[in-house]
This record gives structure tokens, sequence and C-alpha cells, in this order.
């Protein structure tokens, strides 16, 4: 139930959810969040702690979620 590809520093995480979705990671989160907000992305999560790294989720144009995160060094 779950798949990761890791390439160029991002990982593309797929696995079972109760929501319909899309994961990466990326180093450096706040810049990323920080960017999707100039974009006008909606962020439906701000980038919060959890189990052990920072979460954050967004909506794509068609409104499926993506959650993006940073793991803990």
């Amino acid at each position: 139930h779950w798949a990761e590809f890791s390439a160029g520093g991002a990982t593309l995480a797929l696995h079972l959810s109760d929501t319909a979705g899309l994961g990466s990671a990326f180093p450096i989160l706040m810049s990323f969040t920080r960017r999707m907000i100039e974009m006008q992305v909606v962020c439906i999560q701000p980038p919060e702690e959890v189990f052990g790294a920072r979460i954050a989720q967004y909506l794509d144009p068609d409104g499926l979620g993506i959650s993006v995160g940073e793991e803990r060094r």
C-alpha cells in the first residue's frame, strides 16, 4: 500500500488515503509554501509537524489534495 520514488532531492510517495491526493518531499518546505501562496495556490494545511516530518497540503487546479513534506534531518 506504499510506493516511493526518489530523484534529484525530491521524493514522490504514493499510498492509500481516505482522500484523493498526491504527496512529495521538499528540503525547504517553508520556501515552497511561500512560493505556492504567491502563486495563489490554495493551502488547506499550513506546514506543521506530523510523525517526525513537516507536512503541508495544497489543492491542485482540479481540486485534488497534494501533500508536501520535509523530513527531519
